[in-house]
């Protein structure tokens, strides 16, 4: 933070204000100590966690300086007159104020008793101040407090310095596809969902807006649907639809979020069947009614075409039957094994595994289809909540779980047995984000084929990114969606095999003589197969 930054370290000889960008790698290697405001520790906490320690304090403006503005004569001699009771308890406030700093009595005569406004003037309400983060590096801390007892000098726990993975492996990427419409700009967009002919589904959360915006994979926009409007009505109204998932039938739900409501649409987005009511219970939340919600962030269809809804402000994810029909809840609130507080993105794996953002535990909780907790595994980001939620997508081809970080303005990816393999994307420095920079990140979604796409909610934009390809990992089909990519016809296919034999897998009803140079495959399968 620049001001008052440089006024309070005027007397420091070696510091470096960098206002709003990212600090690059060779800032930091011999920096040790950083500040920052509230509005952009997002940014920096990333770079930071693992060998900084990190304090919080209260940046105050003193004193309160609605006490003298607009002070003017009448107003003084009111505040001095003898005669006046009220003007003996504000000359009381103020030397309260003056010599201990104590508020308490000002707030009695200044403030309306019964406003909801009162007690506000202390530390934590305070309400001219701003949140600062200050950024200590471990090893120099370690020089300050030595942590034990007894004789010697045991190494603090501060001594060694962590490598945070995240971070250490780091790639620069960048979009090759980017869609988006001047005519028709996206608004907040978020949602994510892509279908077998590789069609982009979009859901705009802006209120007046909420609508679903379907891509052609060229960049076309092919449809829009919805609009603002209430729950009472079918058909595709909604308030801030905060995801869209298509099932293996081809029936398009959508999170209405809030209106409390999942609706379900044919290819036509003809209203199918919806549910959802709401109940604003958070973790005291009751299994019945069976389709109540508090703000339901995402949707997931398995392939049997059961439907999760993660109904985020009860801290639950609920799994209906294509019909709305209740099965059962998964997680309950808190913050041990299998339990959730504010889960928000969901990833179903063909294997039955359900991947969870558990936003305010910091972890990916992963459970069985049947509700079973598997494990947790904590992630390196989410560190201010500015109401953006985090989103996951899974290539389970490559056994890759993509995970945003919204404020950080980047892509965190790891395996599924959470290890975290690297990281992408920054925010943007100045004027308009290029192709490997985001605003605030909305939802994530990948296809059949391992592109992972990425809504930008900052910049009205989605981004197409390649699959990201692990050295030594060969990609494995899903069977039961496997990718549409040419039409077949019942004859025979000829393909040169630049790949050696080993990596072929025939598919059923698919004989492959697989040689270095010529695959022949007779195909006695349809087109949809």
């Amino acid at each position: 933070f620049s001001w008052p930054g440089s006024w309070y370290l005027r007397d420091f000889t070696k510091v470096i204000y960098i206002d709003t960008r990212v600090p690059s790698s060779d800032e930091l290697s011999n920096t040790m100590v950083v500040i920052v405001g509230d509005s952009n520790n997002p940014k920096i906490e990333p770079l930071m966690r693992d060998n900084y320690q990190k304090f919080t304090y209260k940046r105050m403006w003193w004193p309160y300086q609605n006490m003298y503005w607009d002070l003017n004569a009448t107003k003084i001699n009111d505040w001095l007159s003898l005669e006046d009771t009220l003007s003996s308890q504000r000359r009381r406030a103020w030397f309260d104020i003056w010599w201990a700093r104590d508020y308490s009595g000002y707030e009695q005569v200044i403030f309306d008793p019964n406003s909801r406004f009162n007690h506000q003037l202390q530390l934590e309400t305070w309400p001219v101040s701003d949140t600062m983060y200050v950024y200590i590096r471990k090893d120099i801390i370690a020089q300050v407090w030595l942590y034990g007892v007894g004789e010697g000098s045991p190494l603090s726990e501060f001594t060694q310095l962590q490598v945070n993975v995240c971070n250490e492996n780091f790639v620069q990427r960048q979009a090759i596809s980017v869609f988006q419409s001047q005519v028709q700009p996206l608004s907040r967009p978020i949602g994510l969902a892509v279908d077998r002919n590789g069609r982009i589904y979009v859901a705009e959360e802006q209120e007046q807006v909420s609508q679903i915006t379907i891509f052609e994979p060229n960049g076309d926009i092919a449809s829009v649907y919805g609009q603002y409007g209430p729950s009472s009505i079918a058909g595709p109204f909604f308030v801030r639809p905060n995801s869209v998932a298509i099932a293996p039938s081809g029936v398009i739900y959508v999170a209405d979020t809030w209106n409390y409501r999942i609706r379900a649409f044919d290819a036509q987005f003809n209203q199918l069947n919806m549910w959802g009511q709401p109940i604003t219970l958070g973790e005291n939340a009751p299994v019945e009614p069976f389709d109540g919600f508090w703000g339901p962030r995402d949707v997931k269809v398995d392939n049997n075409g059961l439907v999760y809804v993660a109904d985020t402000g009860n801290r639950r994810i609920r799994v209906y039957t294509p019909d709305g029909i209740w099965v059962r809840d998964i997680g309950r609130s808190g913050l041990g094994d299998g339990q959730l507080r504010e889960p928000a993105g969901i990833a179903l794996h063909p294997d039955g595994r359900i991947f969870i953002a558990d936003t305010w535990n910091k972890r990916i909780a992963v459970f069985n289809t049947n509700g079973t907790f598997i494990k947790n595994f904590d992630v390196r980001g989410w560190y201010d909540d500015f109401g953006n939620r985090p989103y996951i997508a899974l290539d389970a081809s490559r056994d890759l779980l993509y995970v945003s970080d919204p404020d950080a303005s980047r892509i965190l990816m790891y395996d599924t047995q959470g290890n975290c393999i690297g990281s992408f994307g920054s925010p943007v420095q100045e004027g308009l984000p290029n192709l490997s920079q985001f605003g605030v990140i909305g939802g994530l979604a990948t296809d059949n084929l391992g592109n992972l796409y990425v809504s930008d909610m900052s910049y009205g934009r989605v981004l197409k990114f390649t699959p990201f390809e692990r050295p030594g990992v060969i990609p494995q089909l899903d069977l039961n969606n496997p990718p549409l990519i040419v039409e077949i016809t019942p004859e025979v296919i000829e393909m040169t095999a630049e790949t050696t034999p080993e990596r072929i897998t025939p598919l059923d009803e698919t004989t492959a003589e697989a040689t270095p140079q010529v695959i022949e495959m007779t195909a006695e399968t349809t087109p949809d197969n």
